[in-house]
């Protein structure tokens, strides 16, 4: 299912709109809310949204979000109820959208929406039954209570400040149906800074103050599960951990595999941060550039993993 939407990135028509919510900064292309500055301001991605990231996108769900870490694009138990008529699924914060293709492909009798501050996503060549629809997920989701079977979001820890997340996974709650669920999947990056490589140590040496200024909380992982478990309306929430490889595996082809996906998945999210660094901590392109050859070829011989948690829930009869 991954090569579902390999390709669609430079190939496919863009909205229009796209054209004008935009900008440049050394080469990436941004949302026009971005903001390369240390002002916390009121919107702090801090990645682009060109076809690089959207490539680097559909490389996270292959290889971290999805099949290749947890063996299915969800771990909620909402599949039987994905094949029925009527069913919905919100994929809150969609990225590429390429997760949202999936799981439409997979449940063709669901209604599957994607959400997201960009409008990136493919327009024509998409399952019939998946939509697009622009919206920010810092303010109150554009759908009434009680809409969807399944209401899920990953990889949001540089999308959203620390005290966003608390209303925005109760508003993830508040579009749930009784009986759907809730899911969350975000990365353990402490665990993955606690072994890092030296010259990745020394890029995030220069991005967490600029990060942590702009109000982002790198161990968001932590106060995740607090956040759902102080909702009254949600059962106990389940949690899974599975750790990432990044070291190479010249004697296993498939951990091998794994692992090389892993990398090029931190390294190009960590050379989409050149930009604002570049601003904000006077580094050349040179010297970046410099750091992130290094840090690609240390990354080869890192024992320490990527950490990707998921943590489900199902919203409860009040």
């Amino acid at each position: 299912m991954g090569s579902v939407c390999s390709s669609f990135s430079k190939d496919e028509p863009r909205p229009s709109s796209v054209a004008s919510s935009h900008q440049f900064d050394e080469g990436r292309r941004f949302h026009a809310k971005y903001d390369p500055s240390a002002n916390p301001g009121e919107a702090v991605y801090t990645l682009p949204n060109d076809d690089t990231e959207m490539d680097r996108l559909n490389l996270q769900v292959n290889s971290m979000c999805g099949k290749s870490a947890h063996y299915a694009n969800f771990l909620a138990p909402v599949t039987s109820a994905l094949q029925q008529p009527g069913a919905k699924v919100l994929d809150a914060g969609c990225g590429s959208g390429i997760w949202a293709m999936e799981v439409a492909t997979d449940s063709p009798k669901a209604e599957v929406i994607g959400i997201d501050l960009s409008q990136v996503q493919p327009t024509t060549i998409k399952p019939v039954n998946l939509t697009f629809e622009e919206a920010d997920v810092t303010e109150p989701l554009p759908f009434p209570d009680g809409t969807f079977d399944l209401v899920r979001c990953r990889f949001l820890v540089l999308g959203l400040k620390a005290d966003q997340w608390e209303p925005f996974i109760r508003e993830m709650v508040r579009v749930t149906k009784v009986g759907g669920y809730v899911e969350i999947s975000e990365p353990n990056i402490g665990h993955f800074l606690d072994g890092m490589s030296p010259s990745h140590r020394e890029i995030m040496k220069h991005a967490y103050p600029v990060l942590q200024a702009k109000g982002i909380d790198l161990l968001v992982h932590e106060n995740i599960p607090k956040h759902l478990s102080s909702i009254p309306t949600l059962h106990p929430l389940k949690q899974v951990m599975r750790e990432m490889p990044v070291r190479a595996h010249p004697t296993d082809k498939n951990l091998d595999r794994v692992a090389s996906l892993a990398r090029e998945d931190v390294i190009s999210g960590t050379g989409g941060l050149k930009p604002l660094l570049m601003t904000l901590q006077k580094m050349t392109a040179e010297e970046y550039d410099e750091l992130i050859a290094k840090a690609a070829e240390e990354l080869k011989s890192q024992d320490r993993g990527l950490g990707i948690y998921v943590w489900y829930a199902q919203k409860k009869q009040t």
